[in-house]
Order: structure tokens, then sequence, then C-alpha cells
């Protein structure tokens, strides 16, 4: 089980108070062909789909939660009762957070739906050069990814691929959808992206690489390996990414020449939560019990010498202990409004992800232990690996399956890695209550409430 600091403070109850950053209300709520009238309209209407990454009830915290959290990488910290149920696989429908989350990424899919439903309508003589069909790939990038973070989530979720114009029951009530639909719909959605997104785009929008980015992860998912490969070597082929020599440097910067696609944040409105949340003071803007601590066994995995330690967690002496452990990978603390990004695809994960379906494919593979060692020495672990260190296909996948804890760690992969793995229950098992039926989160109550053909998932009744 488990342990957790209980300290009540002033300053933590002011946390529950959080507003949340993005106040203005996007364009891409007013629905309908009256306002996709000219090529700004549809602008503002994907601006609105980037927008809905940001609230705390997604990219701007709760993303991390489920992928690290939820695993073996951090404790739930804080003293939020949500984050705890989470944290110790007692999940209950009612959870405060998955309601938030569950609201927030239909919301999301809705706006990439009201874009990608008028835009098509759309004159083509409105816009300029390939810019229609760019705008289309953009918003079907980003429903893909808010689907793929759905279906990993809760399962069999409704799949709604079109503008809801009526309040009618028959319209609105939509029952789960299988997951093999879903997934079909997800690449299908990545690859129109990768058809019709440039190379190159304006800063924090998604282009063809990102989009070959998220469909490589999904084949790895659904554990198709060839595809896999492939699409991160076309990324590869890109030629546009590298590997930041400072590992640090990626923590504080942003939009470097290893990102694929981050979350953007700019500060005040538009401002990040989790450095504040996160961040011992005085880093962060206040005092109070932190959220997602590392966990001991995660401050253990990393090697004598790797650079990644000290750039991803950071020990302070606090009111709640000496030398503390904190995440350090989301800085710049400004008051609950930081201008921090949050990554959502590096380089980094590629090339660990071609190396991981290299191996599956066909052991011994020399190019996925190279791609092993190309992360390692980034990370200062200068020694070489060789066949002699990995002499079997299972100690090289045990390999580059660490080499992704440790190199992604807080970045809201390692939960979903250990669920594609079939590593979750194994690796949980005796630490943590965790069993098959908690390999998937509950449906949020009110959903099933309001919605007669919705049902919940097993173990939750």
């Amino acid at each position: 089980m488990k342990k957790y600091l209980i300290i009540i403070l002033a300053a933590a109850t002011a946390l529950t108070g959080c507003k949340k950053f993005l106040d203005i209300k996007p364009e891409s709520e007013i629905t309908g062909a009256n306002f996709y009238q000219v090529a700004s309209d549809a602008e503002s209407g994907l601006i609105g789909c980037y927008d809905a990454l940001q609230p705390d009830a997604y990219y701007g915290f709760d993303i991390e939660t489920y992928g690290d959290v939820t695993s073996d990488n951090a404790y739930a910290g804080g003293d939020n009762p949500a984050n705890i149920q989470m944290d110790e696989f007692k999940t209950d429908p009612n959870n405060a957070n998955i309601s938030r989350d569950w609201n927030q990424m239909y919301q999301a899919v809705a706006r990439c739906n009201d874009v990608i439903d008028n835009v098509s309508t759309m004159d083509n003589k409105v816009f300029q050069g390939n810019r229609k069909k760019e705008i289309i790939a953009e918003a079907k990038f980003l429903r893909a990814l808010d689907y793929f973070n759905l279906v990993r989530i809760w399962g069999r979720v409704p799949l709604i691929v079109n503008q809801i114009k009526d309040t009618k029951p028959e319209s609105i009530n939509k029952g789960n959808s299988e997951i093999s639909d879903i997934y079909a719909q997800i690449t299908k959605d990545l690859t129109d992206a990768v058809t019709d997104l440039p190379k190159d785009n304006e800063t924090g929008r998604a282009t063809k690489g990102a989009a070959e980015g998220i469909l490589a992860k999904v084949n790895l998912t659904n554990k198709n390996w060839q595809q896999a490969a492939d699409l991160c070597g076309q990324v590869m082929g890109l030629n546009k990414y590298s590997l930041v020599g400072n590992y640090d440097a990626l923590w504080s910067g942003k939009n470097t020449s290893e990102s694929l696609f981050e979350v953007q944040f700019t500060g005040g409105n538009e401002g990040n939560v989790m450095p504040d949340l996160f961040l011992p003071f005085p880093l962060a803007t206040y005092e109070f019990l932190k959220f997602s601590t590392p966990t001991e066994d995660m401050i253990a995995a990393y090697e004598p010498n790797d650079q990644r330690k000290a750039a991803s967690i950071i020990f302070a002496d606090q009111y709640y202990g000496k030398n503390f452990p904190h995440v350090y990978k989301y800085r710049n603390a400004a008051g609950f409004a930081a201008p921090t990004n949050v990554p959502v695809l590096r380089y980094a994960d590629v090339l660990l992800m071609r190396a991981e379906a290299l191996n599956e494919i066909s052991y011994p593979n020399l190019e996925a232990l190279s791609i092993l060692n190309q992360i390692r020495t980034r990370a200062g672990l200068l020694v070489s690996k060789t066949l002699l260190d990995y002499p079997t296909q299972e100690s090289l996948r045990v390999a580059i399956a660490k080499e992704r804890r440790v190199e992604l760690a807080f970045e809201g992969h390692r939960w979903f890695d250990l669920l594609r793995t079939g590593k979750a229950i194994s690796t949980l098992q005796g630490k943590y209550p965790i069993n098959n039926d908690r390999l998937l989160f509950p449906i949020p109550q009110n959903q099933i409430d309001k919605n007669p053909n919705l049902k919940q998932n097993p173990g939750y009744n």
C-alpha cells in the first residue's frame, strides 16, 4: 500500500481553489455553417481544438496522473482524495478527476468534429494553397490523439465523429463502441493527417512527423511491429528531428529539435499549473504538499552517472521531509500560470519505439541495440552495451522498457507502456491492489446515469 503524508495546512487547501487558466470561450464552440464563412473562421475553430488540450483536466495535469501516478513512477502526493483513489487502484465511478477528464476530452473531440464537418463544406476559394486540407488534417490529428487517450483510459467509449446538431436522445445518447472500431478511426484519422499535414508548420501545430509518430505508437500498442518500425523510420527519414545534446536543456526550454508535438502554454491566461503543483518552494510560488511524488523505486531505477535523474527529480528539504523528492521536469513556476509546455511526443520516444519494434520483429537486431546506446550516451552513460549484455530477446526487451521508463519519466507514458506490454499487473501486484478490472478506469457515474445506452466497465458496478 502506498504511503501518504497527511498534513493539513491552509496553503494546501488553496490548491483546491486553483482556477482553470483557460477562461476565454473558444470560438470553436460557435457551431454551424453560418460561422464558417472565411478562412479566419476555420483558423479560429482550429485554435479551439488545440486550446482544448490545455486545461488541468487534460494535458495541464491529469494525463501525468494517469501515466505516472497510476504506475510505479510516482505517488499521488498532495491531499486530493481523487488523486489518491487513482494511485491506490480504488477509483470510484464518482471520482471527480475522471468526471472532469471525460468531459474535457469529449469537449476536445466535439471541437474537432465541428471543424472537420464545417471546414469540409467550405468553398475552396477562400483558402490559400493547401490550407483547407491542412486545417482538416490538424483537426483529425487532434481528434485521433483525443480518442487514443480515451480508449486507453476507459476502453469501450462512445465513438462520435460528427457534429451533434440537436439534443434528441438518439443523437446524444451514444453507446459504447468496440475497441477495434475506435482504433480503426484513430488509424484512419492519423493516416489522413500524415497525407495532408506539412513537414513544417507553425510552432505548436501538428506536422507530418507528429502524425507519423503518434500513429507509430498506436501500432506499437496494437502490436503491429512492422508498421510501427516503418513509421518511426519515416519520422527519422524526415531529417527534421534530433536529440538535444544536454538532456536538462529539454526542461529549461521548449519546442526544441527533439519536439514532435507539445501542448503550448504562454503564461497568464494560457499558463501551466504543473510547475507550482510539483516543484518545491521557493522554486514554486507557494508552499504546500506537492503532487506526483517520485517513488523510491523510480529513484532507484536511474543508474549511477545518469544525467536524467538530476534533470527529472529535485530533492529539497521541506516541512514534510528532509531531502524530499519532487518532479523537476516542469519548471518556471509563476503562480499556477507558467509559460511551460507539456511534451506529448519526443524524438527519443520515437527512437525507443523503433528499437522496441525491431527487437520484436527479430533478434538479434543491431539497430535496436544502437538506438539503445544512442539514448544512453546522451544521458551520460558512456559505456556502450553489446549483445553480450543482452544475450536474449527478452533481456533486450527488458532493457528497452527500462530505458523508456527513465527517459520518459513524469511525461505521462509509463502506465500506458505497462498496459500495452501486459506488464501492469506483474509489475504492480503485491505492492498495490491491482487486478484485471483495474486496467481500465470506471466510466463516470454521471455519464452512466444520464445515458441509458452507456455501460459501465467490468468491476465498477
